[in-house]
């Protein structure tokens, strides 16, 4: 028999839930902002649903098997549901913690107002009584497990103290009981902000996550494109897809560079583990830019800036910093640039770049930013006018993995064509090797597989003086961005 105890309010219920925790009778917690049975995500769906869901698990599960810098989840299928579940991709595991508060956070928790319209209610599970019940059941019905996982670099687990019942079971709650703590919904819990137990930064794990999402929605755009009745009278188009080379360019297929090798690259794949609770001691890095500074100050002041900061403090890279920006601008608009920073520095200070080239990187943004503020014409030209201010002859690309994610900055054609290859010459076919050698546009045209074309180490350099800042700033903050060459297949012309 469920045991059901009625609390005041949020607070009462907290407190009853922590002497449950700490008497020993219950160590699992479940927070609902409705009192509904316990189901999980999965079996709340329905046949047409449950389809789709598998669909997007089974192009998940290929993501991670195939993505580079995912490999450990590939192996753990525990770890691979956990990022399932938390990023809401339809699962049979159902939600705990064992911190009652965070349980308690999660049943007041109503961001998008909602009309509430039952008790709010916390979940208590004692897994040992769940593990003797389920020891009479019939072994036709497999027992749900407990689990319990660190999954490296997921910082939403770990700042939610996050564990796992596996239930398959649709009637659970019709088969074992569950006690609860319920009280009337009076608003979110402020003894806890949001932005502990979802964090906006992102770890190195999570900026990868940013493809497989960025992706889904394309191919959500996709299919609801194919739907038009438009494009459904348009005449199908067959389209040849060639390796990473045109064969009209090249009379070789272009051999894999040394500097692409995984020995090489392996430490631009594999960020040391950080806990959210030991980088989110933030740092404060304050840059102050005088109305009249030209670009070249503004570039140098804020190198400057942050080379000092790193110098007061050389594990300054080992921690999420707060920029708080001081300028000519409005207060909007530094905060515009202060987040912009805040999502650079997150995606370069994990690699292993230089303090030299992480500064510049930053710097730069700030650069592009001062050079494009104010403009209101399109946004596109603007921002072509904003890297002709701050690159020598620059150049729009593309690049991406081969999972349909992709990003677009701006890089100087110069810089790119020092990246490339010192033979390509021998791979063009020779009447159009005098034509293509030494013109990026048209050696992007031939070759568009990075690591048959440029210099791992040289394109790394260009990824975080240009491509990173100028993608950061004018992406949004919804898309992918890559900081480094290591996990992308494809670069070209837009």
């Amino acid at each position: 028999m469920a045991i059901i105890y009625r609390a005041n309010d949020v607070s009462d219920a907290i407190q009853y839930a922590a002497s449950l925790h700490k008497g020993g009778s219950h160590n699992w917690f479940r927070g609902q902002l409705e009192d509904f049975p316990v189901r999980s995500s999965f079996t709340r769906l329905d046949e047409a649903e449950r389809e789709t869901a598998l669909e997007k698990i089974a192009r998940f599960e290929h993501w991670v098997k195939s993505t580079r810098g995912t490999e450990a989840l590939a192996h753990d299928v525990n770890s691979f549901a956990a990022v399932a579940q938390h990023y809401g991709l339809p699962t049979n595991y159902v939600d705990f913690t064992t911190n009652p508060e965070i349980a308690a956070f999660f049943a007041a928790d109503n961001p998008n107002n909602r009309v509430v319209t039952r008790n709010s209610c916390i979940i208590c599970l004692d897994t040992n009584d769940l593990k003797d019940f389920w020891n009479a059941m019939p072994p036709k019905y497999p027992a749900p497990e407990f689990i319990r996982v660190e999954v490296p670099n997921l910082w939403r687990l770990e700042s939610q103290g996050g564990c796992f019942l596996f239930c398959p079971y649709g009637n659970f709650e019709n088969i074992y009981d569950l006690d609860r703590i319920v009280f009337a919904y009076k608003g979110p819990l402020t003894s806890i902000p949001r932005t502990r137990i979802y964090p906006l930064r992102k770890s190195s794990l999570e900026i990868l996550l940013d493809q497989f999402f960025m992706n889904e929605r394309l191919i959500k755009g996709t299919r609801e494109m194919h739907e038009l009745p438009a494009f459904r009278e348009m005449a199908h188009i067959t389209v040849t897809v060639h390796g990473g080379w045109d064969p009209e360019f090249c009379e070789y297929p272009p051999t894999v560079l040394d500097s692409w090798t995984q020995g090489e690259i392996r430490q631009w794949l594999e960020p040391k583990r950080e806990l959210f609770s030991r980088v989110s001691a933030e740092a404060v890095v304050l840059l102050t830019l005088r109305p009249n500074f030209t670009l070249l100050e503004i570039r140098s002041n804020v190198e400057s800036a942050i080379l000092s900061a790193l110098c007061r403090d050389p594990l300054l890279r080992t921690r999420l910093v707060r920029w708080e920006v001081h300028s000519g601008a409005s207060p909007e608009e530094n905060s515009v640039i202060a987040k912009k920073l805040e999502r650079l520095w997150d995606g370069i200070r994990i690699l292993p770049y230089s303090a030299e080239q992480v500064t510049y990187g930053m710097a730069q943004c700030v650069a592009l930013w001062a050079a494009a503020r104010g403009k209101n014409t399109n946004w596109l030209h603007v921002q072509e006018q904003a890297a002709k201010a701050c690159m020598a002859d620059p150049v729009e690309v593309e690049f991406g993995p081969l999972d349909g994610s992709y990003s677009k900055g701006f890089a100087s054609q110069s810089f790119l064509l020092r990246a490339v290859r010192p033979d390509v010459a021998t791979y063009l076919r020779p009447s159009l090797a005098p034509i293509v050698v030494g013109n990026i546009t048209g050696l992007l045209q031939a070759i568009q597989e990075p690591t048959r074309l440029f210099d791992f180490s040289v394109l790394a350099d260009l990824f975080v003086r240009q491509l990173a800042p100028s993608q950061v700033l004018f992406r949004d903050e919804s898309v992918a961005i890559f900081y480094s060459p290591a996990t992308i297949d494809r670069f070209g012309l837009p």
